[in-house]
């Protein structure tokens, strides 16, 4: 009886044929994967930047608009609050 190597096996010459790094869809998908997932990092930051800028603008232009008592009233308990 002879033996025969699998194909998988690491006597047979070359790449190996079941290994899933080697399949040209993964070597095209992965760099484009990482890409797409770094850009959507940025985007998600950038937008929360945006809201946490613009409500931190409205709270010092309604911070303005209030009468400088009140205004030293508010700020007492807001530090009262941290």
């Amino acid at each position: 009886m002879a033996t025969t190597s699998s194909p998988g096996s690491p006597t047979t010459a070359g790449p190996d044929p079941n290994d899933w790094r080697q399949d040209p869809v993964v070597r095209i998908a992965v760099p484009i994967g990482i890409v797409v997932f770094t850009l959507l990092v940025i985007i998600f930051c950038f937008v929360g930047m945006r809201k946490y800028l613009r409500s931190r603008r409205q709270y010092e232009y309604e911070m303005n608009m209030v009468s400088p008592r009140s205004r030293r009233q508010y700020t007492r308990d807001e530090n009262l609050l941290l």
